[in-house]
């Protein structure tokens, strides 16, 4: 009896596992520094199993990790949608143009990295960052239209003024 009680408990914990996990992502980045105090990062990506292992079942199971420059993030998922995200924040010092990259690892996966900062993850997402622009909302060029618009007004109210 005990026996198949462990063998029961093996197989669902085996049952959970996501065999050959085939992902899709999309990431988005902020790249205005002039409305911001931080750069945000986002990546979102879905989740297919070999074994049909339910998106939400396996969240709940066992959950997700980022790392991401040796920082450790949790990953969330939305029951509606199946999609997982990871999302964090850093200075604007540190957010030049780069290649992010934003490795995924499960319960285990992220148990042996803390060991061993060389494990493999389940599967690694590349976002780009462009940089930052620190240009202010209005442009220089705006502003001079807003001048010369500004001047012309004046010009045509004093030569009404003269005429009259």
């Amino acid at each position: 009896m005990q026996v198949l009680l462990l063998l029961s408990l093996v197989a669902i914990a085996l049952g959970f596992k996501c065999e050959s996990p085939k992902h899709s992502a999309t990431s988005f980045s902020t790249t205005d520094g002039f409305f911001h105090f931080h750069t945000t990062f986002i990546a979102e990506f879905t989740l297919q199993c070999s074994n049909n292992m339910k998106a939400s079942n396996y969240y709940n199971d066992s959950p997700f990790f980022a790392v991401v420059n040796g920082n450790i993030y949790n990953v969330a998922v939305s029951v509606e949608t199946a999609k997982y995200q990871v999302s964090w924040s850093q200075e604007h010092e540190q957010s030049d143009a780069q290649l992010f990259a934003i490795k995924i690892y499960d319960e285990e996966g992220i148990a042996a990295y803390k060991k061993n900062s060389n494990t493999a993850p389940l599967f690694t997402i590349e976002h780009y960052h462009a940089g930052l622009t620190r240009k202010p909302f209005v442009s220089s060029e705006t502003i001079a239209l807003v001048v010369c618009v500004a001047a012309l007004y004046y010009a045509i109210k004093q030569k009404s003024e003269i005429t009259h």
